[in-house]
């Protein structure tokens, strides 16, 4: 868009009897254009706080909230409730492929599933804390974690965890693992909790601010956001 725009306004520059009404209605429209090109749209409107998203493939997602579970197979266009085995809100999702799934949230409760969501099975881990995100690092080591500094690690695909002492009982939000080795965690004291051999070790990291961070995400090896 900028460069169709540069050419146009260097094209009126050199051309000075173009009318300028005209000019400018053409800088309206390609504005409109570049504008409205990216634009969202309320796809439903069930009420209820929705607090994860996960996408398996371009059509596959699944939407994690309060007392509701949701998945979409055409992109995101409609979205049809599943069946969960209690009412809770749970916050985290993440699938390994289309089949094997996983979801965290209130009073340690973790939901599991391996196909596709048409059954949900109930874990409770042995904590009341809020688990706040999951991920897999591969088809069996799988990672949680949650409130008061509570980590989580499954090595048999979340069937059953084991708890991990990170020396610290500040919350943990968002994590993500760069690579199977490479993982961060946003903590709410603005802290980033680190690993880098798969979960066996962690260690925080100091941002140099103390608001607290939601979430953390890496485009590559060493580019990082937290919010």
């Amino acid at each position: 868009f900028h460069f169709w725009l540069l050419l146009l306004i260097l094209y009126v520059l050199n051309h000075q009897f173009m009318n300028k009404s005209f000019f400018f209605s053409i800088i309206f429209v390609l504005f409109h254009v570049a504008v409205h090109a990216q634009s969202w749209k309320r796809v439903g409107a069930w009420g209820n706080r929705l607090t994860g998203i996960d996408w398996v493939t371009e059509q596959i997602g699944y939407i994690a909230g309060d007392q509701i579970i949701l998945k979409t197979i055409d992109g995101g266009l409609s979205w049809t409730e599943q069946l969960a085995p209690v009412k809770t809100h749970m916050h985290g999702v993440d699938f390994f492929n289309e089949n094997l799934g996983l979801m965290v949230g209130q009073n340690g409760q973790v939901f599991r599933t391996t196909d596709g969501g048409d059954i949900w099975s109930l874990i409770k881990l042995p904590t009341d804390k809020t688990l706040k995100s999951v991920q897999f690092l591969n088809q069996t080591r799988v990672y949680a974690v949650g409130e008061s500094g509570e980590v989580y690690r499954s090595t048999n695909s979340g069937q059953s965890w084991a708890k991990q002492s990170v020396g610290s009982t500040v919350n943990l939000n968002g994590m993500h693992f760069a690579n199977a080795d490479t993982g961060y965690v946003a903590a709410s004291d603005g802290r980033i909790l680190r690993t880098f051999n798969s979960g066996n070790n962690w260690a925080f990291v100091n941002t140099g601010q103390s608001n607290g961070l939601n979430d953390v995400y890496f485009t590559n090896a060493k580019t990082g956001f937290a919010v």
